[in-house]
């Protein structure tokens, strides 16, 4: 999804809750602005709309020694659906299918929290170790220190992103 994300080919998030969450009333946004992780954790790459079959991630990526962080999201839009008519209408916005978006929705609790970001590409990554504790089903990763940055340029200009929220929130009734 990071990639999706990176491309600006999708917007929006749509969260269920990591199992290892503290939290059992689900997704919780821990942070308005973060670095994302790209983790191929529970990855199913049929889940996935915008890649092709050829191109597709293998579910079991190996682990590296050092991730390298390059997208910077910032919190634009959070929203619990309730709806899965309108969870249904954000495809367009996001990285998962409809099969995909449906099951998660229906998953323990009907519901799910769409997570609108502004995504910007570091101009210089940041590599990390990649410890055995990312490898987890949750939200969030606590990096074991405070990351810098000097500069970031967003993924999608003013215009187009703020079309897109917009358009986003047009659908969840926040706009």
């Amino acid at each position: 999804m990071c990639a999706e994300l990176g491309a600006g080919r999708a917007t929006l998030v749509l969260r269920k809750g990591g199992i290892a969450e503290k939290s059992r009333r689900g997704f919780t946004a821990a942070h308005r602005e973060f670095f994302l992780f790209p983790s191929h954790f529970h990855e199913r790459p049929e889940d996935l709309r915008h890649v092709a079959a050829p191109n597709r991630v293998a579910a079991a990526v190996p682990r590296q020694a050092l991730v390298e962080l390059s997208l910077h999201a910032a919190v634009a839009e959070l929203a619990e659906i309730t709806d899965l008519e309108v969870a249904r209408a954000l495809v367009p916005h996001q990285s998962l299918t409809l099969e995909a978006i449906e099951r998660r929705f229906r998953y323990r609790k009907p519901g799910i929290a769409a997570l609108v970001l502004r995504v910007h590409h570091l101009a210089t990554p940041l590599a990390i170790p990649n410890l055995a504790r990312y490898d987890v089903c949750r939200s969030w990763v606590e990096l074991p220190q405070y990351l810098v940055f000097e500069r970031a340029e967003p993924v999608l200009d003013d215009a187009t992103f703020g079309a897109r929220l917009n358009e986003i929130r047009a659908v969840l009734g926040t706009g």
